[in-house]
């Protein structure tokens, strides 16, 4: 298993990343960006143990940045190289990959790219099973909302109670996730007229 590079080539970059992605955290789209560019020109100039798998990263959260940004091209050309990257180093069925698949799903949707949001969300299907219970339910949780976008209510509904489901399973019922599973459940259910099943489904 790779470990951190502790030599001062990659700690430096490390350190930019850290920062951004905290600055990222802290709704600083533009400050992150800084620290993010510089750990990849680094990391690109200095590659050591696994600065591969750490410019996947990077190069989601530089997606996130300039999404936040409204820059939307530059946010889809990274999303993209970070999902190809992870696809190269990790292959197409690992964790990695199925993680950057639904970052780079979340990112089109937000971004209105719906019918290549949809295709990704198709391609990783498959392999769900094979990333733990909490990301398999943000999976299935932002794939129901992009079904709910497209008016697709029957899937939406299908991919949300899978969603529920895991959290019920693995979660108090009191979880902020689990109960944000529900109200999306019950959105459905009043955007289709289907009032009558709220009340039960808030009160589960």
């Amino acid at each position: 298993i790779p470990t951190e590079d502790m030599t001062l080539g990659g700690v430096i970059p490390l350190l930019h990343n850290r920062l951004g992605y905290q600055l990222m955290e802290n709704n600083q789209p533009e400050e992150a960006l800084f620290h993010l560019e510089k750990a990849y020109e680094q990391w690109q100039l200095n590659p050591g143990v696994n600065a591969q798998a750490n410019m996947v990263e990077i190069l989601t959260s530089m997606g996130r940045a300039y999404k936040d940004l409204f820059q939307s091209e530059r946010a889809m050309r990274y999303s993209r190289e970070a999902l190809r990257m992870a696809q190269q180093i990790f292959g197409p069925t690992a964790i990695e990959t199925i993680e950057a698949a639904g970052n780079h799903a979340l990112l089109l949707v937000q971004l209105n790219e719906l019918e290549e949001a949809e295709k990704t969300y198709l391609g990783i299907e498959p392999y769900l099973d094979q990333v733990d219970r909490r990301t398999q339910s943000a999976l299935l949780g932002n794939w129901g909302l992009l079904y709910r976008t497209q008016e697709k209510y029957d899937q939406a509904l299908e991919k949300m109670r899978a969603a529920a489901a895991l959290d019920r399973r693995f979660l108090p019922e009191e979880n902020p996730a689990y109960i944000g599973s529900l109200i999306n459940i019950a959105g459905i259910y009043f955007r289709t007229g289907r009032v009558d099943e709220v009340l039960p489904i808030l009160y589960e």
